[in-house]
């Protein structure tokens, strides 16, 4: 576990100039927040910096494009892969900076700012990036040092690595501007900190794609777990917790590493992202019925332990997806009693439900329908322009959804049946007929899930958008002052 020290914030504020020889904590934002505010950053700065023993640098936020196109609901932003190149040119030019005026500098990132960490890391690996002289530091002082927040180039976890096979690496999407650029390396010597949570599909997917169930669940996670590494993202009081993260495991490597990483999983106490999803389609007693087999099911996409939801071999190596593992006598009879006890428990939960039921039992989907008010909450054009402004606004970010959407379905028809082919051949010339055979299903199966996923990302992040501007422009109310205005 990590330790669990008083968290107390950093003795200089947000922003503040760093006095001569201060450690520098350069936070960057994830995905759509180029500029984290402030208050994220110190929290960040809190909750993870603070207790691995970076409490006296100053945190600084970082600017990097983060862009995600399609999905953050834009025809025009950057595609991940440029985002994330330029966002490792700017933190290279940052490191350099503060250490050439006396600086030691930890950067930290979350999400795609964890794989522009990936992306630093590689360059000084393969020499494409020289740290400058550090004889102008403090002596004794860490030069650099890094901590990411669900990776997706997690070595063993990792999205970005879980689909880089050695017969086809660096397979890449290039209508999605995405290349499965593998994960992090893990023998710079360089410290790194990595935190995943349990069940976030990009940091901790399924090491066994071939199980859908596993897939389904971690796609889902990438919505209702990826995002609460930092408290206060996503609503008020929503997210990690630092007694929470306190809770984090540290993640078994090779016997005698020294490389400089040191991995965290930080178990979910929360709803299974699958039940969740079905609580919130068909209501709360059939979510609870099926969560505790579905528990059983999704944990066994990372191994054959039932009660774990992330892989349990070596963290520091990188493990691309595999077809199946071996199963004992004694792990079978585990996992079939598992599954017999969360039958129990399931049958037990729904029952309890049906006996008291309550407005949260209502599917979250029908609730606008069972409380007409709570959907009323379009903003209303009140003028010509307004409702020209909210009609614009709907065609452009529906026009970026259709784009993305057909781009996403343009991959899996074209891009991945070639992918899967060349996997099928690497296999087959190594001798290997069961994987030739198998692992293009696996990899199939899983990133059937992940195209899913982002389709299911674009509509819930661009929906809501749309819905209030037409809400806004057909609102009976409009065309009254509109017609006021008029006459």
């Amino acid at each position: 576990m990590v330790n669990d020290p008083m968290l107390l914030s950093g003795e200089t504020p947000v922003g503040a100039e760093p006095a001569p020889g201060q450690g520098v904590a350069e936070l960057m934002g994830g995905s759509g927040v180029p500029i984290p505010p402030d208050n994220l950053v110190q929290t960040a700065f809190d909750n993870y910096a603070v207790p691995n023993g970076y409490g006296d640098y100053a945190p600084e936020r970082l600017f990097t494009p983060e862009g995600l196109q399609y999905i953050l609901g834009s025809l025009h932003g950057l595609l991940f892969d440029k985002s994330v190149a330029e966002g490792a040119t700017i933190v290279e030019s940052t490191i350099t900076q503060e250490i050439d005026e006396g600086h030691p500098v930890l950067v930290g990132g979350v999400s795609q700012s964890a794989t522009i960490n990936a992306t630093v890391l590689q360059a000084i690996a393969d020499g494409s990036y020289q740290l400058p002289s550090t004889d102008q530091l403090p002596p004794g002082s860490t030069p650099l040092a890094f901590i990411s927040l669900g990776d997706p180039s997690a070595p063993d976890g990792g999205v970005l690595e879980r689909f880089n096979f050695a017969q086809d690496p660096h397979a890449s999407i290039p209508s999605l501007g995405i290349t499965f650029s593998g994960g992090d390396p893990t023998n710079t010597g360089i410290p790194d900190i990595i935190y995943n949570l349990e069940y976030d599909g990009l940091g901790d997917f399924p090491q066994y794609p071939i199980n859908f169930v596993s897939d389904l669940n971690a796609v889902f996670g990438i919505d209702l777990v990826h995002n609460l590494y930092i408290r206060g993202l996503i609503g008020p009081d929503v997210g990690l917790t630092p007694a929470q993260i306190a809770q984090a495991v540290q993640l078994p490597v090779t016997p005698g590493y020294d490389g400089g990483t040191t991995f965290y999983e930080i178990p979910f106490t929360g709803q299974l992202p699958f039940a969740q999803v079905i609580q919130d389609f068909a209501g709360k007693p059939l979510a609870d019925l099926l969560a505790p087999d579905l528990t059983v099911l999704a944990n066994l996409g990372y191994g054959p332990d039932p009660d774990i939801g992330w892989s349990t071999t070596p963290a520091n190596l990188q493990t691309p997806a595999e077809l199946f593992y071996h199963l004992d006598g004694a792990q079978v009879h585990d996992i079939l009693q598992a599954l017999e006890v969360g039958t129990a428990q399931g049958i037990h939960n729904f029952m309890a439900d049906l006996a008291n039921p309550s407005a949260a039992d209502i599917p979250a989907i029908f609730a606008g329908f069972a409380d007409p008010a709570a959907s009323a909450t379009a903003g209303v054009a009140t003028s010509l322009d307004g409702v020209a402004d909210d009609l614009s606004n709907a065609v452009s970010t529906l026009s970026a959804m259709g784009t993305g959407i057909g781009d996403v379905i343009n991959a899996l028809v074209t891009v991945l049946p070639a992918n899967l082919a060349t996997l099928f051949f690497g296999y087959l010339q190594e001798g290997n007929v069961l994987d030739a055979f198998g692992m293009p299903v696996a990899a199939n199966t899983g990133l059937d899930a992940l195209g899913f996923g982002v389709i299911a990302a674009i509509l819930l992040s661009n929906l809501p958008t749309v819905e209030s501007d037409l809400g806004a422009v057909f609102d009976p109310s409009t065309f009254v002052d509109l017609l006021g205005t008029l006459f």
